[in-house]
């Protein structure tokens, strides 16, 4: 199976990488996970999925929205990294909400806290997927 295959998968949208898969498939005629930089990137996403969630969570209960979007920033642009184009929206919503006032309003922080929710399930549910996919211990 070739990797654009592999590639149609709900959460995993990597258009933007097709250069790079196709250059190595022809090259080995193997498997997505049989790409070393694909396993390469993914393992680096899914590596630092956890801390960057727990500096997102962090920043939200401290109330500050300048973190919040720095660090909902940072999670958008690993999620577009790998193609993960659903939990980026969410982080980029994270994002949005956080712009603005300084100062946490409660319906503005009950927002951020949602859609925190929403982003942290599909991280998870991200995370499944591609060791399945790509064969990641």
């Amino acid at each position: 199976m070739n990797a654009r295959v592999l590639l149609n998968k709900s959460r995993l949208e990597l258009a933007h990488l097709d250069d790079v898969i196709r250059i190595e498939d022809e090259a080995r005629h193997g498997g997505l996970g049989d790409s070393v930089f694909i396993r390469s990137l993914f393992q680096t996403f899914l590596a630092h999925r956890e801390r960057r969630l727990d500096n997102l969570l962090q920043a939200i209960h401290s109330g500050d929205m300048g973190a919040v979007r720095s660090h909902s920033h940072e999670l958008k642009s690993a999620c577009l990294a790998i193609g993960c184009e659903r939990a980026a929206a969410i982080s980029g919503k994270i994002e949005a909400l956080a712009r603005g006032d300084r100062k946490v309003r409660s319906r503005r922080h009950y927002l951020v806290a949602v859609w925190y929710e929403r982003l942290a399930t599909e991280l998870v549910e991200l995370d499944a997927e591609v060791r399945r996919t790509i064969k990641l211990p």
